[in-house]
């Protein structure tokens, strides 16, 4: 198992991209227990059970402690891990590109983008 450490500066905005991904999979869990005569296709809670799953697994090794940083099995929640925060990146780039946002925000959320690429590139997820 590789254990890893995610920098105390950085494990609020992980958190944040776990939860974001959550919700994504809550509303596919939704999404499917929509569907007609459901209870007689299971097959399709699979897929969104899984990955909720996951990211619940993923989201109790990070905790809810911004103080410090955590020490989590990066091959364990690999896959989540990658997704999460390569779909926030997706999203805060082009938002620091907006002109009009507040520099101290833009500021934040650039340090939010360099920390989460720099943990990516060291655990080896960014090329997942």
């Amino acid at each position: 198992m590789a254990k890893t450490t995610i920098p105390a500066e950085i494990v609020r905005v992980v958190r944040s991209a776990i939860i974001t991904e959550l919700g994504g999979a809550a509303a596919e869990i939704e999404q499917a227990s929509l569907g007609y005569e459901k209870e007689e296709h299971p097959e399709t809670f699979t897929e969104p059970f899984a990955k909720f799953d996951a990211l619940r697994s993923l989201l109790d090794a990070v905790g809810w402690s911004n103080a410090s940083p955590r020490l989590i099995d990066v091959e364990q929640h690999r896959e989540p891990l990658a997704i999460a925060l390569t779909e926030r990146l997706a999203t805060d780039r082009p938002y620091v590109a907006d002109r009009s946002i507040e520099p101290t925000t833009r500021e934040a959320v650039e340090r939010d983008i360099r920390g989460i690429e720099a943990f990516l590139a060291a655990t080896g997820l960014a090329e997942d």
